[in-house]
């Protein structure tokens, strides 16, 4: 383990501030650089992890080629596995370097390679074929043992016995891992150190500024969870680590989640919490999500941020700006043939910030414009923005908005 630099600390290092050339824990971070911007070390071990499950990967289809003639079947795969495998003991070796010479700002970038090239090979239709030829395979196969035991026969195939209990356990186990994934309730307990007692997790709360709660949401991204069926998604202090976030919501099994809520530390500086940092991946996240609401609290949002994450927000039923920091200027664009499901929308701003007449005049255009304004109900509008009811109203009636109720908040 190596130790935070500040003087006597013996805690395990983990963030870098650039501007002091200070390696800290996150006890010095808070004490002397609360007001710094951070890097998080990332731990090596996490990214000679994903290296280790790649090669592994690799190592299996390469057998798994060899074996059984693969390459008769799918075009491209005598090809597919040297270039992955070579791209990815390139990474080993840079890994192995950064280690000697302790270059730990090297490591982010190492592990967002690995994770773009793990993230290459899922999407590539050479691997897609080869899952859905290994399934059938070993589906095929199972069937054709059942007949045997059914007729009371046995017939050999000399090569069979070697491939099937050499290959198809490997394969069958790591295919089910990809297209499965572990189950989140037993990473839960075993990162968190606690017994769940059986129960499925319906709420899952993440909290940036808990080095647990970090080491969980890392965890889900490596071993590629599922997350599905919750009542609310939540995550707490994004600003904490914003490049995390992103990366957390660029997780491919997120599926049925009823609320997303994204929320940042209230005393953090706005050039911590821009929206149009994540606004492209929170777009994709909601989407896959399927999410009826999404509330968003303590993000700085502009034109194009909020017009990103309307169009994410296609199916939901309410989405929540609450203590807001909205530089809406410009006009909001929406896809014109996109159609909307949102009711509800609630603004508010922080603490005495205020909504300038442009930037509410710029949504209730972007809502004309758009089949926003087939859907939506009603916008409410928070203590500081309560004032603007009457105007908003006034400028919605010659935009033939005057279906929309504008309510205050509650």
């Amino acid at each position: 383990m190596k130790t935070c630099f500040t003087e006597l600390c013996k805690s395990e290092r983990k963030v870098f501030c650039r501007h002091h050339k200070a390696i800290l824990c996150y006890g010095c971070k808070d004490k002397y650089h609360r007001e710094c911007e951070v890097e998080e070390i990332i731990i090596p071990a996490r990214i000679d992890d994903n290296i280790t499950h790649l090669l592994k990967m690799l190592d299996i289809m390469k057998e798994d080629s060899q074996k059984l003639k693969i390459q008769m079947h799918i075009d491209g795969i005598d090809e597919f596995i040297p270039e992955y495998h070579s791209k990815t003991i390139k990474m080993k070796e840079h890994l192995a370097n950064s280690i000697k010479h302790d270059k730990f700002l090297e490591y982010g970038d190492l592990l967002k390679s690995i994770l773009e090239l793990s993230e290459r090979i899922l999407e590539n239709e050479v691997y897609a074929s080869y899952c859905s030829f290994m399934m059938n395979f070993n589906t095929t196969h199972k069937v054709h043992k059942l007949k045997e035991l059914e007729l009371g026969e046995e017939i050999v195939n000399p090569e069979e016995p070697q491939i099937m209990e050499e290959n198809k356990k490997a394969t069958e186990k790591y295919l089910k891992k990809i297209c499965e994934g572990r189950e989140l309730e037993k990473l839960y307990e075993e990162v968190m150190k606690c017994d769940l007692k059986s129960k499925r997790l319906d709420e899952l709360k993440i909290d940036l500024s808990i080095a647990k709660d970090v080491e969980f949401m890392n965890a889900i991204i490596k071993d590629n969870v599922t997350i599905k069926d919750l009542k609310c998604l939540t995550i707490q202090d994004c600003d904490k680590n914003i490049s995390e976030v992103s990366r957390f919501l660029k997780h491919q099994f997120f599926t049925n989640i009823f609320k997303l809520e994204l929320s940042c530390d209230r005393d953090c500086k706005w050039s911590s919490c821009e929206l149009k940092t994540i606004a492209s991946f929170l777009k994709t996240a909601i989407q896959k999500m399927g999410s009826k609401e999404v509330c968003l609290d303590v993000w700085k949002i502009g034109s194009s941020d909020f017009s990103v994450l309307l169009e994410g927000c296609t199916k939901c039923e309410t989405l929540s700006i609450q203590r807001g920091c909205f530089k809406i200027s410009n006009s909001i664009k929406l896809d014109k043939n996109a159609d909307f499901s949102i009711k509800t929308l609630k603004l508010s701003c922080f603490d005495n910030y205020s909504l300038p007449p442009k930037n509410y005049e710029s949504i209730l255009l972007g809502i004309k414009e758009s089949k926003l304004q087939d859907s939506i109900k009603e916008i409410r509008l928070g203590q500081h923005l309560s004032q603007n009811l009457s105007k908003m109203k006034s400028k919605a009636k010659p935009l033939g908005l005057e279906h929309i109720k504008f309510l205050r908040m509650t």
